[in-house]
């Protein structure tokens, strides 16, 4: 994402493993920035300066989730989303899934995170970030909320969507898209199909 100030900020995902991951090993999300247009960048900077709750059933090197039963799963990943403010380059906002609010659950005999669509913000350029909060408003345990995605319009305002299983029945798995807008950089969140 680029600042009005030029400033480029990159973020991926880091887990120190090539193949067959799994949820034991720590994962992160990193943010990176480059201030004369990508010829240098930042040392990397772990955002919320924490690991994340993986989501998801680990099988071979993958994330699964339930499909259409509990024996059937799709991949996902828990990467982060990020935007930054159109009038503070140093607002700097990011979005991911992220199991540390959720329960558990067992695909193909391994056990795994449900997710939640959690946020976290920065006000010094990515240098340090505040607390962690859950975006999706839902008080229900095992409704996987996957697939986030942001963006920040030119007014500000910070507009997130993601997969919603909250209307699902028990052990249903249909879900619909659900987002939010909050009024305030992302301190208080209010979500509507």
């Amino acid at each position: 994402v680029v600042a009005s100030d030029g400033t480029l900020y990159v973020s991926y995902q880091y887990q120190n493993c090539t193949y067959n991951c799994t949820g034991s090993i720590p994962m992160a999300q990193i943010l990176t920035k480059s201030t004369d247009g990508g010829v240098t960048f930042s040392p990397s900077i772990t955002i919320t300066g924490q690991v994340i709750s993986p989501t998801g059933a680990f099988s071979g090197g993958y994330q699964y989730l339930y499909a259409g039963s509990t024996s059937s799963g799709f991949r996902h990943n828990d990467q982060t989303i990020i935007g930054v403010s159109p009038t503070n380059p140093q607002h700097v906002y990011a979005v991911w899934t992220d199991g540390r609010f959720e329960s558990s659950f067992v695909y193909q005999s391994v056990t795994g995170q449900h997710a939640d669509v959690v946020f976290s913000s920065s006000t010094d350029g990515g240098t340090t970030w505040g607390p962690v909060t859950k975006i999706n408003d839902d008080n229900v345990q095992g409704k996987d909320q996957f697939f986030p995605w942001m963006t920040v319009g030119n007014d500000g305002t910070i507009h997130a969507s993601w997969m919603d299983r909250r209307e699902a029945a028990v052990n249903g798995f249909p879900y619909r898209e659900y987002s939010s807008q909050p009024p305030d950089e992302g301190q208080t969140w209010s979500a509507r199909p």
